[in-house]
């Protein structure tokens, strides 16, 4: 019996290290390059970049005279077997980076939630691509106790 939990417990350990490393790769397949989104004023840009085992993004603003502003740095890298989502806000949290967990990966529908209910807002990141030109993403939590989410439906650019 003792036999059968321990090969029951690797096999789940595998199980789960292999879904990580899934889930991990996708991203890295799908999400390295820029992607864009019209808002009134200029252009939101997301872009990210593979640099060995880690997926290194920027978030920032492009008004309508071409001018950069950098927003938001993120990494998504791997950390004791699980898919980790750091961002870093400019202006928020001293600089430090938050943490967000891989909850819930789905091959088949192309989408990845990251979550962290110690964090004010938001707790939750979601990633979908709708196909390999549109990626459509969401960050949602708890505001003064009500359900917000904002929504970002992003084009791949050129």
């Amino acid at each position: 019996m003792k036999f059968i939990c321990a090969l029951f417990s690797i096999l789940m350990l595998h199980s789960c290290n292999s879904s990580t490393k899934n889930a991990h790769q996708s991203l890295l397949d799908n999400l390295v390059g820029a992607w864009q989104m019209d808002l009134e004023g200029g252009i939101l840009r997301e872009e990210w970049k593979a640099k060995g085992d880690l997926l290194l993004g920027t978030t920032a603003m492009l008004d309508q005279y071409g001018d950069r502003k950098e927003n938001e740095k993120m990494r998504l890298s791997i950390e004791d077997d699980q898919l980790i989502y750091e961002a870093i806000v400019n202006g928020h949290n001293e600089g430090k980076g938050v943490k967000f967990a891989l909850t819930k990966y789905d091959a088949d529908n192309h989408s990845y939630q990251f979550e962290n209910h110690q964090h004010d807002f938001p707790t939750k990141i979601f990633y979908q691509f709708k196909s390999n030109l549109e990626l459509y993403a969401v960050v949602s939590g708890n505001i003064e106790g009500k359900e917000q989410k904002i929504e970002f439906n992003y084009k791949k650019s050129k």
